[in-house]
């Protein structure tokens, strides 16, 4: 049988000062289907999300947003948590443990990133030159 490779960058999975943090957490995940299974993957991945009731919420977070890669090959899915907590909760649950059981055998490779909102006062000044909020899309990143 085929094993997903799945790379989990979360530094939190080792008990990182990440556990503490309050404010909302971004989990983009990665998914690279099986060669010529990408529409049967988003299909699937449609289902699971209807049959979870989680089709625009994380935990009661600011949603999820399914994208298609241009080159045809990947499928990238953005949720959005509203706490570090939250994410956990859900990634710990066995809901989700059986969704990526069934969505397992279409995949080839998996990658999953935590993020955090980055505020446009914590760019060097040099490199932000738009009002304080959070960062537009688009905006370039700092350089060093």
């Amino acid at each position: 049988m085929n094993q997903v490779r799945h790379q989990r960058h979360d530094t939190d999975l080792q008990g990182d000062a990440d556990e503490t943090r309050d404010g909302p957490v971004m989990v983009i995940d990665t998914y690279l289907p099986r060669p010529g299974l990408r529409s049967a993957f988003l299909a699937r991945l449609a289902d699971e999300i209807h049959r979870t009731g989680r089709p625009a919420h994380g935990d009661g977070s600011g949603g999820s947003r399914v994208f298609r890669t241009l080159d045809g090959e990947a499928v990238v899915v953005v949720t959005e948590f509203g706490s570090h907590a939250e994410k956990l909760r859900w990634r710990g649950s066995e809901a989700f443990a059986a969704q990526l059981q069934r969505l397992r055998p279409l995949l080839e490779h998996a990658l999953s990133r935590s993020c955090e909102p980055v505020a446009a006062d914590d760019v060097p000044a040099r490199a932000s030159r738009r009002r304080p909020g959070l960062m537009a899309t688009g905006d370039p990143l700092p350089a060093g």
